[in-house]
């Protein structure tokens, strides 16, 4: 695998270097993607203390990044083009969600303010959330109109979020907060997965994982700041928050199977036969 080579050769190189110079700065960089110096943690000094800490950390966030980019560049075999233009246009926005999550976060972050940001949000997950609720088969109308409501209650969210960002402007706190039904999407969704019969079992247990993760995320974040400290708390959360790849490989894994036929793999099975590695 090309991508998942290239990425822990880059941080063999970090790693050469940082045990050269005697700081983490470089394999951190080749590991997250960001300077270390901008991470809420503290700089390279300020973590001397728990430099053993960091290091076996990196070392865990480098092979589940590393596990993730062998699931999203795994492509199955190119077959024929769906019929449904709905399964099409789910499976471009799920793999633009996933390149979002890897890359394009920074380059909005950077060069975008903060309301085209939200916007750019709104105009991705709005339709995503609505095809994906569109393109699950087996389910009741009452089921596909309450899932539908929750990704019209997250849009809602999301564009007050966009007006909130706006000089002098404050959303009222009810509309953001609305920002939860996302959570009760993404119940349904993987409710609708696991009846579909499109999806593997691997696939509906990582959206499980993403699901938990993001409950419990907040609530063990608290924890390690507060009851172990800023700095070691700090490393142990970068930890938790790259466990959040878990949710980009479940898009990715859902962008691969979508147009797979329910009848063409039975349940749990894997997700294809042979994976198309990317060249």
């Amino acid at each position: 695998m090309i991508v998942v080579g290239l990425y822990l050769a880059a941080a063999t190189v970090g790693a050469v270097v940082s045990a050269v110079t005697g700081s983490a700065d470089a394999l951190w960089l080749t590991v997250t993607w960001y300077p270390l110096d901008d991470s809420p943690f503290g700089t390279s000094s300020e973590l001397d203390d728990s430099i053993v800490l960091l290091f076996v950390l990196l070392f865990a966030t480098l092979m589940l990044r590393a596990w993730a980019f062998w699931q999203i560049f795994s492509f199955p075999p190119r077959g024929e083009r769906p019929a449904d233009r709905r399964v099409v246009w789910l499976r471009r926005l799920l793999y633009l969600a996933v390149a979002d999550d890897l890359i394009l976060w920074t380059l909005r972050d950077l060069l975008l303010p903060d309301t085209a940001v939200e916007l750019l949000t709104l105009v991705l997950w709005t339709p995503l959330e609505v095809l994906f609720v569109l393109v699950l088969t087996g389910r009741s109308g009452a089921f596909r109109a309450l899932a539908l409501t929750l990704a019209g209650l997250n849009a809602v969210a999301v564009a007050a979020s966009a007006v909130d960002e706006l000089p002098g402007v404050r959303a009222p706190q009810i509309l953001m907060s609305l920002g939860l039904a996302h959570i009760g999407w993404m119940i349904m969704i993987i409710l609708g997965q696991r009846e579909d019969g499109r999806w593997s079992e691997i696939t509906v247990s990582l959206g499980r994982i993403s699901l938990v993760l993001s409950l419990a995320g907040p609530v063990i974040n608290f924890g390690f700041l507060y009851v172990i400290g800023t700095a070691t708390g700090g490393l142990l959360i970068h930890l938790l928050s790259a466990f959040g790849v878990v949710s980009t490989v479940w898009l990715a894994r859902s962008a691969h199977e979508v147009a797979v036929a329910p009848e063409e793999k039975p349940r749990g099975s894997p997700a294809w036969p042979a994976a198309r590695q990317p060249s």
